[in-house]
This record gives structure tokens, sequence and C-alpha cells, in this order.
């Protein structure tokens, strides 16, 4: 009885129960518009970002001593990214009834501002280049794989994918490796309908994939484990900077910097730990992530695989010198990559992420796909190999005739896509209640607990005899 009492109320159940509860609470949760509107002050504001709606509208995200800010539909004069201005600002609240307003919550941004009469801009500082020079580096790779789909290497989609845009493939190179993308309406409905929207998008894999590959050629290089950790903590800030911080990627940056740091002391911290230890980190930072769709399911998909009481016995790591696989901090779907076990064990593991999540995703979508199961683990296959390619297609002289290979296999995926489920009618399913929602939870997590409390059990008096 003892047993079965710590495996019920560990640390990681009682993570796990409590995101679930803050899941639960979301579906009836809004934040309240207090409808105060600060006066306008005269302050130091820097552009830290700039883009355009589906409208050709400009939209700012500003910085200054308060927070972060956002400006839709700017229409006063023309603003460089990264300078910083004095000038009015007025400030308010998000609308309660903007279905965004969760989502920007989530990002860190305060509320609405306003810019009023503009003083003077002052000379672009260090960290204005810097922040140019991360908008430069996404144009540049965007412009790569928008070259080789739909000029230099037009002839590889035009014959792989005829009813598939080209824009659609670079942007998928792009959207694999640095995110930052706007697909065609028909690829949106065709990635949500097929439920692959993770996985066409950046996420916390490209940060282990790209800081495993780094550090293996460090290894080759005989680089000191204290030099490897400082130059792949560089390299995981500069990337973080690049594609944003979104709540799959700091998961797994604070993962492998946790890890590193553990082992930087000759210890070593279990996956459930790393886990806990970076959502805690996350929420300290910014409390509104609980509110964010992106981190409930990013944690939810990774304490799946984690609890999944089929895991710890149809799979067995695969040996290597990496220090983050040593570190359990392949987390999440990407640690499916470093397992080498059953065809059984890797289908009850992507079973164990969809059911986990199957609420969330009824809820933002209002249906499922029954195929999504099957399309996800073909795909978790190959987006690695598609994701290093992509890389490597970056490479000066060489990148071309590599990037052959990554747009080959994009053009086959996205014209299967289409042609089979554009019009292919999902599953529709009305929200869930909250009542259904806590029984449904109940059972599973219950269900897992014990399920794994078996196995474990049954596993351990094998051993003993």
């Amino acid at each position: 009885m003892a047993r079965l009492w710590r495996y019920l109320f560990n640390r990681s159940n009682i993570f796990v129960f409590v995101l679930i509860l803050f899941t639960l609470v979301n579906t009836y949760l809004s934040i309240h518009n207090n409808s105060t509107v600060n006066n306008q002050v005269k302050t130091l504001i820097r552009i830290e970002e700039s883009s355009k709606d589906n409208f050709n509208a400009i939209r700012l995200v500003i910085s200054d001593p308060t927070g972060h800010w956002t400006i839709n539909n700017y229409k006063g004069p023309k603003l460089n990214l990264g300078h910083e201005i004095i000038a009015d600002i007025k400030h308010s609240s998000f609308d309660e009834n903007n279905k965004y307003t969760n989502y920007f919550l989530g990002k860190g941004l305060s509320g609405n501002a306003e810019i009023g009469y503009i003083y003077s801009i002052k000379v672009c500082d260090f960290q204005c280049r810097y922040i140019n020079f991360i908008s430069s580096t996404k144009r540049f790779v965007g412009d790569i794989f928008l070259q080789s789909a739909c000029n230099s290497e037009r002839w590889v989609t035009k014959f792989f994918a005829t009813s598939v845009g080209c824009l659609d493939i670079a942007n998928l190179s792009k959207g694999l490796l640095i995110g930052d993308v706007s697909f065609s309406p028909n690829a949106k409905e065709l990635f949500r309908k097929t439920g692959i929207n993770h996985i066409v998008a950046v996420s916390g894999f490209q940060v282990v994939l790209i800081s495993s590959f780094l550090e293996w050629l460090l290894i080759k290089g005989r680089v000191s484990r204290r030099f490897r950790f400082i130059i792949i903590a560089l390299f995981i800030i500069v990337f973080l900077t690049l594609v944003g911080p979104e709540p799959p990627i700091l998961r797994s940056v604070l993962s492998i910097v946790i890890s590193f740091m553990v082992m930087m002391i000759g210890r070593k911290v279990p996956l459930n730990k790393v886990l806990i230890y970076s959502a805690l980190i996350l929420l300290w930072w910014n409390p509104f992530l609980l509110l964010s769709i992106s981190f409930q399911l990013s944690y939810l998909a990774s304490f799946a695989l984690i609890n999944s009481f089929s895991i710890p016995l149809l799979f067995t790591k695969s040996s290597t010198d990496s220090d983050l696989l040593k570190n359990d901090v392949m987390l999440g779907e990407e640690k499916l990559l470093t397992w080498s076990g059953s065809i059984s064990g890797y289908i009850i593991a992507n079973f164990s992420i969809f059911f986990y999540t199957l609420p969330i995703i009824v809820s933002l979508n209002g249906y499922v796909s029954l195929w999504s199961i099957l399309i996800n683990m073909v795909l978790v296959t190959v987006v690695p190999l598609i994701s290093l390619l992509n890389i490597f297609a970056l490479l000066p002289f060489i990148g071309p005739y590599i990037n052959i290979f990554p747009l080959i296999m994009e053009s086959i995926i996205l014209e299967f896509l289409n042609s089979h489920f554009l019009n292919y009618e999902p599953l529709k399913l009305s929200s869930f209640s909250i009542i259904e929602i806590s029984v449904y939870y109940f059972i599973l997590f219950t269900s897992n607990i014990l399920l794994k409390y078996y196995f474990d059990f049954e596993s351990s008096k094998d051993k003993d005899m």
C-alpha cells in the first residue's frame, strides 16, 4: 500500500494534476478588462517587432519601463526596427472578448499601446543592431528557401507537388527550421485536418536536434565538456532570439540548461524533474503561460510520454556519447527518436500523446482527426532528417545541391496530404464540458498510474526471481 501511495503522490503526478486542473479552469477562465486606460506619458520605447497582418496593416511590439506592448494597425511615421524612441505613449489593457488575448498574455505582452507625438529617435545602439541582425537572418533564411523552391529548383516542386504552391513548400522548410511563417489558407486547413500543426512549425524538437548535432561535432573535435556547455549555451541564446520565446522552445532550452548545469556538478537529473523545474521557472517568469494552449499541449504531451505505463517496458534508450541524451533532456515527442523498441511501443506512445491532449485539441479546433495518429507516427520519423538537411542547405557552395533532397521529401509529403486529406471531413465534436473533461482526465490519469504501478511491480518481481 505504501508503494502505491508513493506512486500516486510523487512530484511528477502532482504536477500533472495541477497542470490539468489549470487546463480545466482555463475552459471558463478569461482575463477581465478593468477598462482603465493610462494617461498619455512621455517615455523611452524600443521597437522590438514589426510585421504586417493579413490585411497589410502594420503591427508593432514595443518595450518601455512598464513592460511589452502591442500596437495594432499602426499608421504613424515609419519607425525602424530596434531603434529607441522618445514619444508620448498611452497604454490600455487587452480586450477580454478578443480571442487572441490569452495568446498575447502568454507571450509576455502587457496590453495595447498608442504612440502619440514623437520627440526624437536615438542612434542605433548595440541592442538595436542585434535586433536588426536577427531580422536580417530570418529574411536571409527565408529567401534561400524561397529561391530554391520557386526559382532555381522549381522543377523539383513542379514534378513532385503538382497541386501544391511553391510558397507553401518554401514556408515549410523555413517553418521547420526557425518558424515565423504564414501558410496559404488551404495549407492551414490541411494541417489542422491532419493534426500536424506542431510538426510543420518550429518546436522544442528543433532546439534539441540542433543542440545534439552541435554537441556531437564538439565531441568529435575533442572539445572539453565545460567549453561544450559554453558554446551550446551561446547557440541557444541566439536560436531563442531567432525563433522567439514560444513555450515549446523555452521548455527545451531550459531543459538543456538545467541538464548541463546539474551535469557540471557531477550529478544526473531525471527526466520528470527536468520537466517540472522548467515549467516552474517559466510560470515564475510569466504566470499567464498557464493560459497558453501551446504551453498546455507541450507539457501534457511530454508528461504523456513520461507517465505512459508502456514506455518504461517497451523502450530502451540507445547508447550515445551525448551528454544531452545521457541526462534525459530529450523531452516530449523528441524522445521517440532516441528509443529503440517494438513497433507496438511506438504506437502506444503516440496514442498516449493523442489521448492526453484530446480535450484541448477538440476545444481548439472543434473536431479531431482519426488519421492524425498514423500521420504523426510517419512524419515524426522523417522530420528530423528533413530538418537536418535544411540546416545543411544553408551552407555556401554545397547548400543548393543538398537542398534538393529536403525539397523532394517536403513536396512528396505535401502532395500526398493535399491529394488525400484536403476534402477529408474529420470527426466533429463539441467542446467538452467541465464535468466531461474532469471525468475524462480522472479516468485517464488514474488508469495510467495503476497500470504503471502494476507493470513496474511485475517487472520488479521478475528481477527478484
